[in-house]
């Protein structure tokens, strides 16, 4: 198939690689990738296209392991614009920044690498979201509410029209509303829904009606529906009807409107809905038309589905109480049995055979003994005595040691018959 237009067959190339499922070798695919581009030297796509066909090569990037060159060509892209911004290329270069700076990781890897990058850049609102996701992901609402609610406070605070344009943005505003709905919290989900409804409808005063965020002012008309108050019913009122003045063909503002209407108190907003109105709404006659009323009595009336942790509740209420089974005495295998066990007369058990052995009320010491028995014991303790018995003999003996040894030496020799001087 031969394309005479660069473009379309640049186009082409790249949507026969990415329908390739199980790309196998990235490195390949990126080679592809680049050669697809050398048909765009002479001309060059639109921006809408441009936009995306560079979001696609960072991508082929990433999955070629090239984090720090995607890091630093969109890092570069990001700066050029003024933070924060809800432009959906600028985003979408940010979250793939923040793709590489996370090295591809997930989950929890993930997130200890992007918060330490979310607080050099507190106003990136791709890299905000970014990590509200990988927060979802892990099951950790209340870190994301966490996350988005300073956010969004900031900018709420701020007397700059453009960073409440940003915190009202109708889709920021649907991620922390979804979150909230996660876990519950009726109150903040009116509250968020009727503040970001009342700060479009001041900016609508001075601005065309179609300016309005037609899907964030029909929740928040659905939401103060469901509170019922005369004051909620009021302000639905005026939200439907300024939704059906921009748009009065719409099904959904219309009934919203006339809910609204029939719901109220005063006769004033309950005769205020008119034929022309009535007449978008489908006839009740044609919605019933097609009713079997004897088969919806046959069939009875259908019951709610309850949940796995109630239905196992009332199973266990229904079931009957057993009896206790008898206890079955266990069969001794022949190797735990002692060879003169009698089954008929089976040994009593020690009722203290689980205390430690010197805890036990029969347990006695032994009394201890030296090595060599009483005589070694005797000799033992007694041998600072001998000691000094064998030092007094020994003193004793000193001088017969003496007189033994030269032969008569201790002996006085008689003196000799001798002449006289």
């Amino acid at each position: 198939m031969s394309i005479a237009d660069p473009s379309i067959q640049h186009i082409f190339q790249l949507n026969n690689i990415v329908m390739q499922a199980n790309v196998a070798n990235p490195y390949l695919t990126q080679r592809l990738f680049q050669e697809s581009e050398q048909h765009l030297i002479s001309e060059k796509p639109f921006e809408f296209q441009s936009s995306l066909l560079r979001e696609n090569a960072h991508v082929v990037d990433l999955l070629s392991l090239k984090h720090d060159g995607v890091s630093r060509s969109t890092s570069k892209a990001i700066t050029t614009q003024a933070a924060p911004t809800v432009s959906s290329s600028i985003n979408s270069l940010s979250v793939l920044n923040a793709a590489a700076q996370a090295k591809s990781e997930i989950g929890r890897a993930g997130i200890k690498r992007l918060l330490p990058v979310l607080q050099e850049r507190p106003n990136d609102v791709g890299l905000l979201l970014t990590i509200v996701q990988l927060y979802v992901s892990t099951n950790n609402l209340e870190s994301a509410i966490s996350l988005l609610e300073p956010f969004f406070k900031r900018f709420e605070e701020s007397e700059t029209a453009s960073l409440q344009d940003v915190r009202f943005t109708p889709g920021l505003v649907g991620i922390l509303v979804t979150l909230y709905s996660l876990q519950g919290r009726k109150s903040h989900v009116r509250t968020e829904l009727t503040k970001a409804t009342s700060y479009w409808r001041r900016r609508s005063k001075h601005e065309p009606l179609s300016s309005l965020p037609k899907s964030l002012l029909c929740a928040t008309g659905v939401t103060l529906l469901e509170n019922g108050t005369g004051e909620d019913l009021s302000t639905a009122i005026e939200i439907f009807g300024e939704l059906h003045t921009q748009d009065p063909s719409d099904r959904s503002i219309v009934a919203g409107l006339v809910a609204a209407s029939a719901a109220a108190q005063e006769e004033s907003q309950r005769n205020q809905i008119s034929d022309d109105i009535l007449s978008n709404l489908t006839p009740i006659p044609q919605l019933t038309a097609t009713v079997d009323v004897d088969a919806l009595e046959f069939k009875g009336i259908p019951r709610p589905e309850t949940s796995s942790v109630t239905a196992n509740a009332s199973t266990l209420k229904k079931r009957k109480i057993e009896e206790p089974r008898p206890h079955e005495e266990k069969k001794l295998r022949k190797s735990k049995v002692p060879k003169d066990y009698d089954p008929a007369h089976p040994p009593k058990l020690d009722p203290e055979r689980w205390l430690p052995m010197k805890e036990r009320s029969y347990w006695k010491p032994k009394k201890k003994r030296g090595k060599g028995g009483g005589a070694a014991q005797g000799a033992t303790q007694g041998g600072l005595a001998v000691e000094e018995k064998d030092k007094g003999r020994t003193q004793d003996a000193k001088p017969a040691v003496g007189s033994g040894g030269g032969g008569g030496g201790a002996k006085k020799k008689k003196k000799g018959k001798g002449t006289k001087w």
